[in-house]
């Protein structure tokens, strides 16, 4: 992309959801500014996969004043269980990793009621699943989960629903 650009040519970066969260993109614009800074870099957002997921599942990631917390697979039980305490709403990202210790951890905070698996989000074999102990112990890479409320619901059946 370099030799492209010092051409005199544009260049672009395709990827899968937002090129600022969690993309490989994240790692190529430092690179990019380091070695070109002259280049000009335009930005498109994209869709996040937990907005994706809560479009697909019908569900309202955070309302009034309520906050979302976004926590990374990766990031191991013991960190992502102490900022979950924090949260009234989550998603985690990245939730192929350690699967069967995520969903223990979401049953032990109490946040497994609600919680909503989502896997491959806008491919074939999309899949959203609403209830954990229906989702594979080994998800495929593009997996996730919007963690059920503190109260334990998806958030479907609160005050405004009755009206």
């Amino acid at each position: 992309a370099a030799d492209i650009l010092k051409n005199g040519r544009d260049a672009a970066f395709i990827t899968l959801g937002d090129p600022l969260l969690y993309s490989t993109f994240g790692y190529l614009l430092p690179r990019l500014r380091a070695t070109l800074p002259e280049a000009g870099v335009s930005i498109v957002p994209g869709i996040t996969s937990f907005q994706a997921a809560a479009a697909a599942a019908g569900e309202v990631l955070a309302e009034s004043g309520e906050n979302l917390l976004i926590l990374s697979g990766v990031a191991g039980e013991t960190r992502n269980g102490e900022l979950l305490e924090m949260a009234d709403r989550a998603v985690i990202l990245k939730a192929y990793r350690n699967f069967p210790a995520i969903r223990e951890m979401l049953r032990r905070k109490g946040r497994g009621r609600g919680t909503i698996f989502a896997t491959r989000l806008g491919i074939d074999g999309e899949r959203v699943v609403r209830e954990l102990e229906d989702a594979p112990d080994a998800p495929h890479y593009l997996s996730l989960c919007l963690v059920g409320k503190k109260n334990g619901g998806s958030g479907k059946n609160g005050p405004d629903d009755a009206i």
